[in-house]
């Protein structure tokens, strides 16, 4: 999955995912991780595989996360 190459409709479900995302976890940072001493890129890939993402997508979903969204 290359997040550059998205139909509209799978955008929109990115979209979805990245949103949930910022509820779900960085929104409860402090309460995950209150010492900011986790990897958060490994997180977000076991947030990804947890929301029934393959291995692949959910690593690809969290390089966006991290490297063009504000929440990485």
């Amino acid at each position: 999955m290359d997040i550059h190459e998205l139909t509209l409709t799978t955008k929109e479900a990115v979209k979805k995912l990245t949103h949930s995302f910022e509820i779900e976890v960085h929104d409860k940072a402090k309460m995950i991780d209150p010492e900011n001493e986790h990897d958060w890129y490994s997180l977000t890939i076991g947030w990804g595989l947890g929301k029934g993402l393959p291995p692949n997508e959910a690593i690809e979903f969290a390089g966006y996360i991290r490297h063009e969204t504000e929440l990485g």
